[in-house]
């Protein structure tokens, strides 16, 4: 097809704006060009009363459901080809931005014969960045990458890279046969240590994007050619999030990572005491740990930004991974949705926690369901889960609020569940240079289940963070002394360690976890919050609904300390007299084709402070039906929050809804009773008197 050449105008901002435009390859559509003055979004929501996830078995799947309207948006860049095929749609409108991210090929360091620098090196040499991107289903839509970074990331992008990665089979050849690796006589390589053939390497590529799996057999092709026997096994992502994530048994992985504008995820990602579900190529490099400490505690923009140029020429010289590509990513979405905003920080799509939050559709400022395509199953749904997967972050960041939230657009600091911040020197124990951390919190937040939001849960879901070294958090929390809660709204966080992003790793980076609910949590990472009906967090959305392989369902916070001051949502509500009955009942439950009956159906009621007012327990029948019952007798009159949980093991994660109502208990002598009454007794007095009147006098005998 014809390609557009575009210009993209690529804005970075950490704690400033720094405004860039970098002239790159061509775009299968006309780029939008970044805003040099943001719109004026008023970040409050929801706005919609539901947001559908859906799950499909891969991108390609999503396109029939968007074109027939089954889904509003994909979470995914679309491919040039798909561009092709929806671009006449009059339903949908297409946004394309710049990534800030990375695709590459993860390389397991420990693992001979990759623990030896020539040999990955000659991997560099045999991948044809090139022919991927121009022969995969990219179709040129992406920029060839030689550092880690891409030229969106403007300054942090070190320039003396540019260039240096190259196809080169020959040199790769002089690099194996130099390292000991020479060729036997069947035509493959000889593995120095044991004399004997090479083992064969396992090579893993995600079945649901096509551009992984073109990359896996493109350089797999290059390594038999070389005399390099491999296997490339195409796999769901359930496959490699324990292979790769969870063992690191694998040798080779086509990885991608959605990065932000904060660059010291060149050390969370890749520096040698990072745990390994962040390093999972257990790489462990003195001179990239020197560097990577710079850019992760550095304490000025200059000292930063050289430490950053230098873990990306280490990172090229070493090879953990051979980076291959940030894509230009192209999004559809149904044109009747506005608010739509493109996230860059998480490469550029559309779908994501903003779109979520200030989105909504024409006509309908509040109200109706928003459905989003997934191509892939949830996997833990869980802030505090050691790998966050794209799709289950969409419900973390949904459902869970940090103290400040970056612009979407200028990545300043916007005050959020904090509204108000200090940053001070400190000195640690030890006579070290340190900081204090002071945010002032909002008095008006409530998590989902009615319990007030303080500083105590602040304090705990950093302590907590650190004492269970939660993988993906660990680096943000790790140099904490103290977090106390000096106020029931003030938190104050000292560090013994300065550093120029300390204040984001704290303010914008955590997501804060209700402390009664996770104080009596003893392993994170093996909790299962669907399953136990605690996802409950304080964000403009609440969990719903799960069905495994099909959807999972949140429903709007009426009650959302930033919501709308007009908005209509609220919660259904159920009007009944004291003393009243009610049966509530789930049909019968059939998941994966199985009859579900050794889940639990529960009844909360709560009061207006959170406290409990009521509890039940349900009943299941032989046919999956659930049945709980609410006894209003001996409740007092007034206004509850009333909620029916159901659980299903199903799978690990489980699945159930969620259901929440406003409801009402009325006095059973109520005032309108009361008045009711007596208007029937005045009634019958009246219509007494009246027959009295009529009725004739005996005449005197």
């Amino acid at each position: 097809m014809n390609k557009i050449k575009a210009i993209a105008v690529i804005l970075m901002a950490v704690f400033f704006a720094t405004l860039a435009i970098v002239p790159v390859a061509p775009k299968p559509v006309e780029a939008t060009l970044w805003p040099t003055t943001p719109p004026n979004l008023p970040l409050r929501g929801p706005h919609f009363q539901n947001i559908w996830f859906v799950v499909y078995s891969g991108v390609d799947a999503e396109i029939p459901a968007l074109k027939a309207g089954d889904i509003d948006i994909m979470d995914f860049s679309i491919s040039p080809s798909q561009y092709e095929d929806l671009k006449s749609d009059p339903t949908l409108d297409f946004t394309t931005m710049p990534e800030q991210g990375f695709w590459y090929i993860a390389i397991q360091c420990k693992r001979h014969p990759l623990d030896v620098l020539a040999f990955r090196q000659a991997l560099a040499y045999l991948t044809d960045k090139d022919k991927i991107i121009s022969e995969s289903s990219l179709a040129g839509a992406a920029e060839k990458l030689d550092s880690v970074l891409a030229t969106s990331y403007g300054a942090w992008y070190d320039p003396n890279i540019t260039g240096r990665s190259e196809y080169n089979p020959a040199k790769a050849a002089q690099l194996l046969d130099q390292a000991g690796f020479t060729k036997g006589a069947d035509g493959w390589r000889i593995d120095p240590q044991t004399g004997t053939k090479l083992r064969t390497l396992t090579f893993y590529a995600r079945v649901e994007h096509p551009h992984r799996v073109f990359s896996a057999q493109t350089l797999a092709a290059a390594m038999q050619a070389a005399g390099i026997p491999v296997d490339v096994q195409i796999v769901t992502r359930s496959v490699t999030s324990v292979k790769v994530m969870q063992e690191q048994d694998y040798d080779l992985y086509t990885a991608g990572f959605g990065a932000g504008p904060d660059v010291d995820w060149l050390y969370d990602l890749f520096e040698g005491s990072r745990p390994p579900e962040q390093n999972y190529e257990l790489y462990d490099s003195p001179n990239y740990n020197h560097w990577a400490q710079l850019a992760k505690f550095g304490t000025d923009y200059e000292t930063v930004k050289n430490a950053v140029w230098k873990c990306q020429e280490v990172l090229f010289d070493e090879v953990p991974g051979i980076f291959l590509y940030a894509m230009y990513s192209v999004c559809a979405y149904k044109n009747n949705l506005k608010n739509v905003v493109t996230y860059a920080p998480l490469g550029g799509y559309t779908a994501n926690m903003y779109t979520y939050m200030l989105g909504y559709r024409e006509g309908t400022t509040y109200g109706g369901d928003l459905k989003v395509g997934c191509s892939s199953d949830f996997t833990q749904p869980s802030p505090l889960y050691e790998v966050n997967w794209w799709w289950d972050g969409y419900v973390v960041s949904s459902c869970y609020d940090s103290l400040i939230l970056l612009d979407p657009y200028t990545f300043a600091e916007d005050p959020w569940l904090a509204k108000s911040w200090t940053v001070t020197p400190w000195t640690a124990p030890g006579n070290i240079s340190g900081m204090k951390l002071t945010f002032q919190l909002c008095d008006n937040v409530t998590w989902h289940d009615g319990v007030k939001l303080t500083a105590e849960d602040a304090a705990f879901t950093i302590k907590y963070m650190q004492e269970k070294q939660c993988p993906v958090y660990i680096s943000y929390v790790q140099n904490v002394v103290d977090a106390v809660a000096s106020g029931t709204y003030t938190l104050d966080v000292y560090l013994n360690v300065s550093s120029y992003w300390a204040l984001h790793w704290i303010g914008s980076n955590l997501p804060i976890v209700p402390k009664h609910i996770w104080q009596n949590v003893e392993d994170p990472n093996t909790y299962q919050p669907i399953l136990e009906g605690t996802l409950i967090g304080s964000g403009a959305y609440m969990f719903k609904d799960y069905r495994p392989g099909e959807y999972l369902v949140l429903t709007a916070n009426p009650n959302y300390f930033r919501r709308p001051v007009d908005s209509t949502l609220s919660f259904q509500e159920i009007q009944l007299t004291q003393g009243d009955k009610k049966d509530f009942t789930q049909p019968p439950q059939i998941i994966l084709g199985q009859t579900i009956t050794n889940g639990t159906y529960t009844l909360e009621v709560l009061k207006a402070d959170g406290s409990k007012a009521k509890t039940a327990a349900g009943t299941v029948g032989s046919d999956g039906t659930y049945t709980v019952t609410l006894d209003t007798t001996g409740m007092d009159a007034g206004t509850y929050t009333l909620i029916l949980t159901l659980d299903l093991p199903v799978t690990a994660v489980g699945s159930g809804s969620v259901e929440r109502y406003k409801l009402v208990i009325n006095p059973w002598l109520s005032t309108t009773m009361i008045l009711g009454i007596g208007a029937v007794v005045v009634v019958a007095v009246a219509a007494g008197y009246i027959v009295l009147r009529r009725r004739p006098k005996k005449k005197a005998a």
